[in-house]
């Protein structure tokens, strides 16, 4: 996504940020969230439906990349873990992409990010139990 380009010496992005994950990665989100949506049967509704799933997604993906940006500037290696940054940077950008869409209170952000932030940290440590994953967090 950063086409190469250097800041200071670093990478702004890194190279495991790519304008294909973007597409695919959104693309993907919004047929996720047509495939948990209940089934509804008013106009539009799946577009609407695919088109949350998307915005989210593709806001997750964007808090992601400013989060590594940042990473890069403080010295941590890709990969490396940035308590808790790296657990929460998808779940802002995603909020802040799909807010002025949905019209969720302020009680509904408060549960999505409190939820998605411990749903992170138990699958991230299942994924180290079962040996998928090199460290607990």
């Amino acid at each position: 996504m950063d086409l190469g380009l250097t800041w200071h010496g670093r990478r702004i992005l890194g190279a495991n940020k790519t304008w294909r994950g973007v597409l695919t990665g959104t693309l993907l989100a919004g047929l996720t969230a047509l495939l948990l949506s209940p089934v509804v049967d008013y106009d539009n509704a799946l577009l609407v439906t695919f088109g949350y799933g998307a915005i989210m997604g593709f806001g997750a993906l964007f808090g992601d990349a400013v989060e590594s940006a940042l990473k890069r500037r403080r010295g941590i290696a890709s990969g490396h873990s940035w308590f808790p940054f790296d657990q929460i940077d998808y779940i802002i950008g995603g909020l802040v992409f799909l807010v002025p869409f949905a019209h969720l209170t302020k009680g509904d952000v408060a549960l999505i990010f409190v939820a998605y932030f411990a749903l992170h940290l138990v699958s991230a440590y299942i994924g180290y139990l079962l040996g998928l994953k090199d460290k607990p967090i």
